[in-house]
């Protein structure tokens, strides 16, 4: 009798110790970026840099709260295009970028977009990461045109990066409404999520095939 009590303990013993071990590795910290991005990281070259250089000072342009990601002159008018994003309190305004566009001769001819001066926000998070990488896991989860790769891409670090998000951008015809918000990303997939800061809802959703807002 005494055998089999012992027994039936040291099971008790190694099935408890199992489901605590499942439970730490499902309770497991989420795997995060945080992405520092500001004016001062270059992403061009320093010949693409230089160009800029030289049309902005030509043309009598600031640069200021501007960072360069895109330098491309047309094989058939010589036209050159420059996109870059705009940074106001030291964030990035996720709907915010512009392109500059200057003649064969290296006039400022036209900019698409609008230049942004002031967004009466503060520039600090509410949201802590964790629960950015919930939010995003349990679309991720509960999206049923996600087959493939999906527990690979749930294994995954994700990209969080801070910033503002202008929730009226792509209507002409509204006026800014600007957010804290969360651009969350993978390196490996192209699913992406907006999230608002102060509010914790999802305010853009993309698959990689499909999206959906609010």
């Amino acid at each position: 009798m005494n055998s089999r009590i012992a027994i039936l303990s040291i099971c008790f013993v190694i099935l408890f110790s199992c489901k605590k071990e499942s439970e730490a590795i499902k309770e497991s910290p989420a795997c995060y970026n945080l992405v520092e991005n500001s004016t001062d990281i270059q992403l061009l070259p320093a010949s693409d840099l230089a160009l800029i250089d030289s049309l902005f000072i030509k043309n009598n342009l600031s640069k200021s709260n501007l960072q360069f990601y895109n330098v491309s002159v047309s094989s058939q008018t010589n036209t050159t295009y420059i996109k870059c994003h705009q940074y106001i309190n030291g964030l990035k305004v996720f709907s915010g970028d512009l392109v500059y566009l200057f003649d064969s001769n290296g006039k400022f001819d036209v900019m698409f977009g609008d230049t942004i001066s002031m967004i009466n926000l503060g520039n600090k998070p509410a949201m802590s990461p964790d629960d950015l990488v919930k939010t995003f896991h349990d679309s991720i989860k509960a999206d049923p045109q996600i087959h493939a790769h999906k527990s690979q891409m749930l294994a995954e670090c994700v990209n969080l990066e801070f910033g503002y998000f202008d929730e009226n951008a792509g209507d002409g015809s509204a006026s800014p409404s600007y957010i804290k918000a969360w651009w969350l990303t993978y390196d490996a997939y192209g699913a992406e999520m907006i999230v608002n800061d102060h509010s914790g809802k999802t305010f853009w959703y993309f698959n990689g095939i499909y999206t959906s807002t609010r």
